[in-house]
């Protein structure tokens, strides 16, 4: 995100270990490798909880 013509903002957002080891067992995802070659929240020297996204479930009814 350009602020001005001088300034960008990059941010990044985490995600709980758990939520991502769930998605990565799940096809499309579970047919490629790399989840244990990425950096997981601790050892990610820029991680900070204040970016630790909250996410919820929602199930919708046919």
């Amino acid at each position: 995100m350009h602020i001005d013509k001088k300034t960008v903002l990059t941010t990044q957002l985490f995600f709980d270990e758990a939520l991502l080891d769930d998605v990565y067992a799940t096809a499309p995802y579970s047919d490629h490798t790399g989840r244990e070659n990425n950096v997981n929240n601790s050892t990610d020297s820029i991680y900070d909880d204040a970016g630790l996204l909250t996410v919820a479930e929602q199930f919708v009814s046919p």
